[in-house]
């Protein structure tokens, strides 16, 4: 993971490699490091930790998703270290659940901060045989927990390969891409859908809910123009 300045030079940089032990695999271990390698440039490849989600994280700290991990970490910026870790393997550094019904996530992603502190994610359930959620916790340190305060499902959603993000709006509502099918909806609190959006073909890695007064239509098609012109 890098952050760079707005001119592209590298201010900090951090490596899964020097901080997450490879037994944190899991149950990954098998098919991203024994199972038969990617090749670039005639070289095998290991997918060993798949990142998908970088968030800061208060002042001094980041949190990093990590797919073939089925777990999320809380990054401390000045050592490197892992501050606290949240489902997968145990370590000396886990949180323990409380209120959350299974004992951990399978291939997470979008793991995001709200202006609370509360944390959200969508958990896939990725080969546990289990539906995708959209999950919102809270963390104490101090004690070393994470307490579930809110939990979203669809009854359209009963399987998530892969991707998929969960954003909660300012006004409780949540928008949810359920990840690797092809269905995107807008929820209220109470988890009743408000919006559906189904694509015949393709699906959605990510949706990014844009709240009003933040981007003209009109400038957002010019941009969709400009990367991929249409007649």
């Amino acid at each position: 993971i890098d952050e760079v300045t707005p001119r592209g030079k590298v201010a900090w940089s951090w490596s899964s490699a020097n901080h997450i032990g490879l037994a944190e695999t899991g149950r990954w271990y098998q098919q991203t490091v024994l199972g038969k390698p990617a090749h670039l440039h005639g070289r095998p490849v290991y997918d060993i930790v798949h990142i998908n989600a970088v968030e800061r994280y208060g002042a001094d700290r980041f949190l990093v998703s990590l797919r073939h991990t089925d777990a999320i970490y809380a990054i401390d910026k000045s050592t490197g270290d892992v501050a606290w870790k949240l489902g997968g393997t145990q370590t000396s550094r886990s949180l323990q659940f409380v209120g959350y019904d299974f004992a951990d996530f399978g291939g997470q992603h979008d793991v995001r901060v709200l202006p609370d502190g509360t944390i959200t994610l969508h958990d896939n359930g990725t080969g546990l045989g289990r539906p995708p959620r959209a999950l919102r916790f809270t963390v104490d340190p101090a004690a070393m927990t994470a307490t579930l305060v809110e939990q979203i499902t669809d009854p359209e959603a009963t399987d998530s390969p892969c991707c998929g993000s969960a954003r909660k709006l300012p006004g409780g509502h949540w928008v949810i891409s359920w990840g690797g099918i092809h269905l995107v909806t807008e929820v209220n609190g109470a988890g009743k859908r408000v919006f559906a959006l189904h694509f015949a073909v393709h699906m959605s890695y990510r949706a990014f809910p844009v709240l009003p007064g933040r981007l003209k239509r009109s400038a957002l098609h010019g941009g969709m123009d400009a990367m991929h012109p249409r007649r």
